[in-house]
């Protein structure tokens, strides 16, 4: 758009977001946030937070990669009702996996993106 005084303005859209924050329905969505309710579930020790791209979507699903505690198994009713409890409709993760362990680096953080890739290469496992 001309502005008249000799410059162009241009339009810039936020696609995609870095970090711990994304975007789902419109909405941001912090992974943190996300990730402090997941810790309120007595059954799983370490977990990461992300968000996935589906096809035919604007934004990025929410996704929560967990590893339960030895001996501890996946109670989907308890972690369902901490979920809606605590989360607006729209922070909600889409998708739990549970795995057990997660990818880390040299120095134990956390790796999203290696989580990420695995969601596309197992997509067509039943």
């Amino acid at each position: 758009m001309d502005t008249g005084f000799g410059f162009v303005l241009k339009h810039y859209q936020l696609i995609d977001r870095g970090g711990d924050t994304f975007r789902w329905n419109g909405e941001n969505c912090s992974a943190n946030e996300i990730a402090q309710t997941i810790d309120g579930n007595s059954n799983v020790a370490i977990f990461n937070v992300f968000g996935i791209q589906r096809p035919s979507t604007d934004g990025r699903a929410g996704m929560a990669a967990v590893v339960l505690k030895e001996g501890h198994e996946f109670d989907v009713d308890d972690i369902s009702a901490l979920i809606k409890r605590d989360l607006a409709t729209y922070a909600q993760p889409v998708f739990i996996r549970i795995l057990k362990e997660l990818p880390v680096t040299g120095t134990l953080k956390l790796l999203k993106g290696d989580l990420r890739q695995a969601v596309y290469l197992s997509r067509s496992v039943p």
